[in-house]
């Protein structure tokens, strides 16, 4: 029972990290030209083609999954090391997960450059991906770990 709920965990962890990561991307990236002020319209229909071309056309989801099982397995072994920090120990790993996803795949896949996802780039775009990834956490914590 305690695997089929890691599992649960994990695919409810890359969902939500997946689709806050993208709703991040767009808004960062629509944004981020001065004076464009998108309408809610706009930023709903690209958020839409990104989560479908993010699903469809790239290994992003996939990477992301691998991401996230990394990091709460490193989690699940550092949450018994450092017992204060048990409680967050997956939303911590999930925040380092997303991040992560961005550097491997622009330093890995692609061998540096200016930046494979330009929602992407800068610190505060990075902040918000952790955020997502820190919401998957959340998430895979809710479901995964006993109380």
């Amino acid at each position: 029972m305690a695997a089929v709920r890691i599992i649960i965990g994990l695919i409810g962890a890359v969902i939500t990290g997946y689709l806050l990561s993208a709703a991040f991307l767009t808004v960062q990236t629509l944004t981020a030209y001065p004076g464009f002020r998108p309408e809610l319209a706009a930023l709903a229909e690209t958020y839409g083609m990104n989560v479908m071309g993010l699903a469809a056309g790239s290994p992003f989801i996939a990477i992301l999954a691998v991401c996230f099982a990394v990091a709460f397995a490193v989690a699940a072994i550092l949450k018994r090391i450092l017992r204060p920090l048990a409680p967050v120990a997956y939303v911590i790993g999930g925040a380092a997960a997303l991040p992560a996803l961005f550097f491997l795949v622009e330093n890995v896949m692609l061998g540096g450059g200016v930046g494979a996802f330009f929602g992407a780039r800068d610190p505060s775009d990075l902040a918000l991906q952790a955020l997502a990834g820190a919401a998957g956490g959340l998430v895979f914590t809710l479901i995964a770990v006993r109380k």
